[in-house]
């Protein structure tokens, strides 16, 4: 029987701010637990600065400068070469049920980051980040956010506190959907911790008293 694979990404996290890889502070007590049970690589280097082209090499085994996406001068925005196969493609020929669960616009049928999965969940955005009207050239990414977030809100109301959302999108998948005669290949992606940062309430004091502002302005 093949095993089912979760794959879950923490956008943005840095290792050394995690207690899993000896922070001082107590920040990933869940992640503590759960390396007791796993194995931990204590030199693994993300192939990228950023989200998109650093989620294209994980899903191809590629680097950026092989596969182009991405690389701001001459690279696309979107993973356009339909000889690149991604994992999702691979793991649904091989048999596996295939869903990705994003709040993420640069992870999104825009990018072409869906191909292979039969169920692809995002955060759909009315101004994408792979659109030209995102640079800072023609709309720039205040007014965008301020658009996604009003059409977020009150139009499409999907806006997503903390990863619940996206979370609770797996799990109705998981417990309605799958078929657990085959195995599955699931991806959740969390873009909590990318600027701008809005910690949930229990949490936005628990390492000192920091006020909303004060975040804001680090970023």
């Amino acid at each position: 029987m093949k095993p089912n694979i979760l794959l879950i990404v923490l956008d943005t996290v840095r290792a050394d701010h995690l207690s899993l890889h000896d922070y001082s502070r107590d920040t990933t007590p869940f992640l503590n637990k759960l390396s007791k049970e796993c194995a931990v690589y204590d030199h693994a280097y993300s192939a990228s600065n950023w989200t998109l082209p650093s989620h294209v090499s994980l899903f191809t085994g590629m680097s950026m400068s092989n596969h182009g996406v991405g690389a701001d001068a001459t690279g696309s925005s979107k993973l356009s070469d339909p000889r690149i196969i991604i994992m999702a493609e691979y793991l649904r020929a091989y048999g596996f049920h295939t869903a990705g669960f994003t709040n993420c616009g640069y992870l999104s049928s825009v990018t072409h980051l869906d191909r292979g999965f039969e169920q692809f969940w995002w955060m759909e955005e009315l101004v994408s980040r792979a659109h030209p009207l995102y640079s800072h050239r023609i709309l720039g990414k205040y007014w965008a956010r301020i658009l996604n977030n009003v059409y977020h809100k009150h139009i499409y109301k999907r806006t997503d506190l903390g990863a619940n959302r996206t979370y609770h999108k797996w799990r109705n998948w998981l417990e309605h959907t799958w078929n657990n005669e085959k195995p599955f290949f699931c991806f959740l992606h969390f873009f909590e911790s990318h600027a701008p940062y809005k910690a949930p309430l229990p949490y936005q004091n628990a390492f000192g008293d920091i006020k909303q502002e004060q975040i804001e302005l680090a970023e």
